[in-house]
């Protein structure tokens, strides 16, 4: 078992969750049976919303890294 704290454990989420976008698609294109390639593509798109949620938690815990400060507009004119 993996034991990840703050950003590293969203990262790793978001690379699980890659990992079975692919493996689903993979299985789909390998299954003979209309019917499993279809369930499979749905399992597929469901991975893909929870690496979705994964990337967009990820890109908050970050974003206090990622912002201006109010001195950065210091400069601008009042129109």
């Amino acid at each position: 078992m993996v034991e990840l704290e703050g950003p590293d454990a969203y990262q790793h989420i978001v690379k699980e969750e890659e990992k079975g976008v692919s493996f689903y698609e993979e299985l789909a294109t390998q299954a003979k049976d209309q019917g499993a390639r279809e369930i499979l593509l749905m399992i597929a798109a469901e991975e893909r919303k929870h690496l979705s949620i994964g990337e967009n938690i990820y890109a908050f815990v970050e974003s206090p890294k990622n912002f201006l400060a109010w001195d950065e507009f210091s400069n601008l004119k009042d129109y």
